[in-house]
């Protein structure tokens, strides 16, 4: 079984930093993750990886666990929620559905919705009428939990954030959309700092701390 992408510059999180960005605690975060994504969700693929005893998964992880969290709080049970995961990920060829797709719920159910309608999230993918589903279920809106937008400080400069609404979670400059990991990259194919400071526009500290990010992961 093959692991999730995970690498440095992908939107790596650990279940410290979910709990920080979700307001979820870690011990619950990592009994889902044991006992879901890493078990009963999984196919051909894990969804996080442990090293040196921490816990790393990416941004589409962050999300599903959002959403899990949210459908919990209406009364969904996991086996329900289980079941809609595997189904659309069969159905839509994603590891990832409750992070692609537009998805309302209710206590009872779970609806996508695509192109052709809205539908049950189950093995029948039974289309429905939206103006009878749509005023009595909640839309999972990412935007209403304001924890995901805040910026993830990477660093005790607080100048190197790793924020889901910029370049998909890649720690970037604050401030910025430019990558750490460019600057990185740039800096080992033998560029200086001062000369990538003045190309990017930003400060010589800013730079070397967006290289010393990667150098301390290497």
């Amino acid at each position: 079984m093959q692991a999730n992408t995970l690498d440095i510059g992908t939107g790596i999180y650990t279940l410290k930093d979910a709990e920080l960005l979700l307001d979820i605690p870690m011990h619950r975060m990592s009994r889902w993750l044991n006992t879901y994504w890493n078990n009963r969700f999984a196919t051909e693929t894990l969804y996080t990886r442990k090293e040196s005893g921490t816990r790393y998964f990416n941004f589409y992880t962050l999300i599903e666990l959002n959403v899990v969290s949210q459908m919990r709080e209406m009364g969904l049970t996991f086996k329900e929620i289980e079941k809609a995961h595997q189904t659309l990920s069969k159905n839509f060829g994603s590891p990832f559905p409750f992070a692609h797709h537009d998805l309302y719920y209710n206590k009872n159910w779970i609806y996508i919705l695509t192109e052709q309608g809205i539908a049950k999230a189950d093995d029948t993918l039974q289309f429905g009428f939206q103006d009878l589903i749509k005023p009595y279920a909640h839309r999972i809106d990412f935007d209403e939990r304001e924890k995901l937008a805040k910026a993830l400080f990477l660093n005790d400069a607080k100048d190197i954030v790793a924020q889901p609404d910029i370049q998909f979670g890649e720690p970037v400059i604050a401030g910025t959309r430019i990558k750490a990991l460019d600057i990185y990259s740039y800096f080992k194919a033998g560029e200086t700092i001062k000369s990538l400071a003045e190309d990017f526009h930003v400060t010589e500290n800013q730079i070397k701390h967006a290289i010393d990010l990667y150098k301390d992961a290497a």
